[in-house]
């Protein structure tokens, strides 16, 4: 997709329908993992897959580094580069589902803004994400990092490193006591569901002190109570959708530690990720903001981030 430079796009020429699994794609060969996950996950659904690509023609960079109004030969080029995009999507779902019903549609604007319209009218946004290499897992691109915190629906990201397939039907979220983490686990749950997965709830803790003493100790009394009661918590947090999903199978983990690294660690191999945006502690911290961040970073899953409308 082109540079994130306009804040108004122009409305796509059809609308998808609200249940569509929407996914942006720039023609590069990072569109092969992320179009193939959507066109699974609309195939579970059985939704359409709604294909799009963006043209930001508004402003071009001249070899001069001048910023200039993009010509009509530009536009026709930028025009056909998306169709070659749209084209090779299209192949990419086939292959992965060929059963699936696909949509597809070229926004104008800037990137940000149009998957956002976009998304307004779709059950689930699908996105790549812009980390570097593996070894530099430091910068997510301006595009997913925005989708991801304002998105109107879920939004997935899917990194250009995230393996094909998962080790485990497994659907980790994690939670902090707060609303935002509630909404979290309603779209675990149901993703879990749909893939006939468990959920591996999860939930960290810092400094503790019982009785004077910080706990450090794992197996001791003081380490098992701090764990006791940070579990009971979560078991009240999630008897609501344990009581409403009786089929889905529930396990808890809660270790202490950086809760980034937590999630990072159980979504690895793990068919998704979830975590809710701007989650402030009933528990303790944030689950959007840096944690979020920093899980949307490192994490070797795709990762769903839902926020409360």
């Amino acid at each position: 997709m082109a540079t994130d430079n306009q804040p108004t796009p122009t409305p796509a020429a059809s609308e998808p329908g609200h249940d569509a699994v929407l996914v942006g794609v720039d023609g590069t060969e990072k569109d092969h993992p992320v179009v193939t996950w959507a066109a699974h996950e609309a195939a579970l659904r059985s939704v359409p897959l709604r294909v799009v690509t963006v043209v930001d023609a508004a402003l071009t960079a001249m070899p001069s580094g001048d910023i200039v109004a993009a010509g009509p030969a530009v536009l026709e080029a930028l025009e056909a580069d998306a169709m070659l995009a749209l084209d090779k999507a299209e192949d990419t779902a086939r292959a992965a589902e060929d059963s699936v019903v696909i949509e597809r549609g070229v926004l104008h604007g800037s990137p940000t803004a149009a998957l956002l319209e976009a998304a307004q009218s779709a059950a689930l946004l699908v996105t790549g994400g812009g980390r570097k290499t593996t070894l530099q897992k430091i910068l997510l691109g301006t595009t997913s990092l925005n989708v991801a915190m304002h998105a109107p629906c879920p939004a997935v990201l899917i990194a250009h490193d995230t393996p094909p397939t998962p080790t485990r039907n497994e659907v980790v979220v994690g939670v902090d006591g707060s609303e935002h983490s509630s909404v979290a686990l309603d779209l675990a749950f149901a993703e879990a569901a749909l893939r006939g997965a468990t959920v591996q709830v999860a939930t960290s803790w810092g400094v503790e002190v019982v009785d004077g003493v910080v706990v450090t100790t794992p197996g001791s009394s003081g380490w098992d109570a701090v764990e006791g009661k940070y579990r009971a918590k979560v078991e009240a947090f999630i008897a609501t959708h344990r009581e409403q999903n009786p089929d889905v199978p529930v396990t808890i983990t809660v270790r202490p530690g950086q809760p980034a690294n937590l999630l990072t660690e159980l979504g690895d191999g793990a068919a998704l990720l979830v975590i809710g945006s701007r989650g402030r502690g009933g528990f303790r911290g944030a689950l959007l903001g840096s944690v979020g961040h920093r899980v949307l970073q490192t994490a070797t899953c795709p990762v769903a981030v839902v926020r409360k409308h």
